[in-house]
């Protein structure tokens, strides 16, 4: 018997758990019946027992625990390790980076065999992806170079293939999945323990992790998870490299004072250990280059950086946003300057030295706070001028949360409120915008912000509420409220249920007239139940047109039937994507072809806006753009496609819709989002090559 996905996420909830996890916050977990839960632990005990381990204990009071964690997660390790690429199979990318990334870290050519044997496809297959994977390389100034009877390697200086191994190793990688590899040597994800493998797996991650917090503590700093994983990994393959006889040469860095920094004498300490453990002799530039990081590094919060310089051109910044908004930050003004620094100090090591950055919240920003964006990117030309280089869009991103922090806080009134504990793994900026938007919309009071890390280091405080952007091990979800780092609907009104709203969401003209309505009938008669009035009101206003007409309210079984569903179907881009989800419409006869080219025009002028979910596009234009009749279809891609959604991609499934109207297909598309919402159901839709399948989904959504 071998363990299910399902059966590995169970295990690794049990072995984060500090206490008894019950049936009940299984079954939540992954809205599956209890008795599904019941059937995995009786197949994951056997499993257990057939390997000389102990089973799950099972109490029929407090629910399930792992005794002898250290066992089994010893045990999973090996496993993972030993079978990372036997009965996976590897999409494209993964695939591709897999091979870029064995080719940058052998310190000898490959032959096409050893790649065909590891990942056991054949010898035309491995010369196709050798194509794309040159493009990969060339993207990070390193060459693919091919030649008879050696084998393929890769040329390009030292300082680009790090670069390069750091890029394809964290590509699709969430923190989440580095810190369970760090805790446990493995993770749930095939692909990612084979890329930590390549850097991790020769040393001690203990010791490593040591080294980044010897530099937490004599900086006094608390580095971002972002931050944390970042360094430890660079500290990682300097070792590597080092041991293979590479190192790195730097431009002149003399000018930047690096060797004089806090930093760099931190470094200095931390090489030595380095050096001790692994009998190795680190030459300057490496030294210098692991200070530019520790420099570079994105922190939660820190010691008050001291730069004059510096400080007069955040000064500058901020004073420009005042006069652009028209606002006074007051006494605030010094606590937001110091804030920023300490942000931009690590930006201009980051620019200067081509250290990247990917803001995951970009897209958002850029959709949701466009102006605000815009405006920081004109005062930014103090920064410029003070680095004289330019300064990149997802650079650019981050600052612009600082000042929407700043400028929520400007709005902000002190009461007497609930106290809350923001855990966040992204950053300051991030942090202090999804504060500042939670303190704007409800009466609370942020005390302070964490990294997942340092949740265990939290001093007993005085608070009411542990919000998060990400999972806590260790900690039961009763104790603590999970949101989106974007703060979505669905967010607020969990916190809804927490805190209350500062206001209400502003009311509608249909709800405007229904009060008046009301008043008026008051004056005449008596209102037993005011409540129902004013809802059936309300839906005789929506339901009543100039020209009235019987409509039929179509459910999502209506739309999704079986000529409209196409399953594993290949698709080069996402405009062959599109247009194929489009072409089934098409050929039944319920849009024109200007449908589909208004959906391109859409996604060329404001971007992958439709990629409404990680894997989902839901492609849709106007009525009056080409539908006939409303419809929809479905269909599932044999390998994911990239939209351009930093969030988001790769895309899976497309959803394409043709609302004849405005109101008709609402019902349908209501019941779509739900079905989205339902991990299990989704991700059978998107797996099955049964259209049955997906009909039989669609039907059980179209019962409310």
């Amino acid at each position: 018997m071998d363990l299910s996905k399902r059966h590995i996420e169970l295990l690794n909830i049990l072995l984060d758990a500090t206490t008894y996890v019950t049936l009940n916050e299984l079954h939540s977990k992954f809205k599956v019946s209890k008795r599904t839960i019941r059937y995995d632990i009786d197949k994951i005990n056997s499993y257990l027992v057939s390997n000389s381990m102990e089973g799950i204990v099972k109490d029929r009071y407090k629910g399930l625990i792992i005794k002898d964690k250290l066992k089994i997660s010893n045990h999973l390790s090996q496993f993972y390790q030993l079978h990372a690429n036997i009965n996976y199979y590897y999409s494209r990318e993964e695939r591709r980076n897999l091979i870029a990334i064995k080719l940058l870290e052998s310190n000898h050519a490959l032959s096409i065999k050893f790649f065909e044997d590891y990942f056991l496809l054949s010898k035309n297959t491995i010369l196709k992806e050798l194509n794309e994977i040159e493009y990969l390389l060339n993207r990070n100034n390193v060459k693919l170079i091919r030649k008879p009877r050696i084998g393929i390697y890769v040329e390009g200086k030292e300082l680009d293939k790090r670069k390069a191994i750091i890029d394809l190793t964290f590509n699709s990688v969430d923190t989440e999945d580095f810190f369970h590899y760090i805790n446990r040597k493995f993770t749930q994800s095939k692909t990612n323990n084979i890329k930590f493998n390549v850097l991790f797996s020769e040393y001690d991650i203990e010791f490593l992790n040591s080294l980044v917090k010897i530099a937490e503590k004599e900086l006094h700093r608390s580095f971002t998870d972002e931050g944390y994983s970042n360094l430890i990994t660079h500290i990682a393959l300097m070792i590597k490299r080092l041991q293979l006889d590479k190192n790195i040469i730097l431009p002149d860095t003399d000018g930047d004072g690096i060797q004089f920094s806090k930093e760099y004498t931190i470094t200095q300490e931390l090489v030595a250990l380095i050096e001790q453990k692994y009998n190795i002799i680190v030459p300057e530039d490496e030294i210098k280059y692991i200070a530019i990081h520790l420099l570079g590094t994105k922190i939660i919060n820190g010691s008050k950086i001291v730069n004059e310089q510096l400080y007069k051109v955040t000064a500058a910044m901020l004073n420009d946003i005042e006069n652009i908004y028209n606002v006074d930050f007051e006494e605030s003004k010094n606590l937001i300057i110091s804030n920023l620094m300490l942000h931009l100090r690590p930006t201009v090591y980051r620019i200067k030295y081509g250290i990247k950055l990917q803001n995951p919240m970009f897209n958002n920003i850029l959709k949701n706070y466009k102006t605000l964006f815009m405006n920081t990117k004109q005062v930014c030309k103090h920064l410029e001028d003070y680095m004289d280089c330019k300064i990149n869009e997802h650079e650019v991103s981050y600052i612009t949360l600082h000042f929407g922090a700043a400028l929520e806080k400007a709005k902000k009134r002190s009461q007497n409120i609930p106290k809350l504990v923001l855990v966040c793994a992204t950053g300051i900026g991030t942090a202090q915008m999804i504060a500042s938007q939670i303190s704007t919309r409800f009466n609370c009071e942020i005390l302070k912000t964490v990294s997942s890390r340092k949740i265990n280091e939290l001093a007993k405080e005085n608070f009411d509420y542990l919000i998060s952007t990400v999972n806590i091990s260790g900690l039961k979800n009763t104790e603590y409220i999970k949101i989106n780092p974007m703060l979505l609907k669905k967010d607020y009104e969990i916190l809804e249920k927490y805190l209350k709203p500062k206001y209400k969401e502003k009311i509608t003209q249909e709800e405007i007239i229904v009060n008046k309505l009301i008043k008026s009938v008051k004056k005449y008669a008596i209102i037993k139940d005011r409540e129902q009035l004013l809802y059936e009101f309300l839906y005789t206003l929506k339901s009543t047109d100039r020209y009235p007409k019987e409509e039929k309210v179509y459910m999502l079984k209506d739309l999704l039937i079986e000529d409209v569903i196409q399953l594993n179907i290949e698709a080069k881009d996402w405009r062959d994507a599109i247009e194929k989800g489009c072409d089934i419409l098409i050929k039944k006869g319920t849009i024109e072809h200007s449908y589909q080219d208004s959906i391109f025009n859409n996604f060329e002028k404001m971007g992958p806006y439709m990629v409404v979910a990680p894997g989902i596009v839901l492609a849709h234009a106007r009525p009056e753009d080409g539908v006939i009749k409303l419809s929809m279809s479905l269909m599932t891609l044999k390998e994911p496609v990239k939209f351009g959604s930093e969030l988001n991609d790769p895309v899976k499934l497309v959803v394409t819709i043709a609302a004849s109207d405005n109101t008709s297909h609402l019902k349908a598309l209501s019941q779509l989002m739900n079905l989205f919402m339902n991990d299990t159901d989704l991700n059978k839709i998107m797996t099955t090559t049964n259209k049955n399948d997906v009909i039989k989904i669609a039907k059980h959504y179209s019962k409310n």
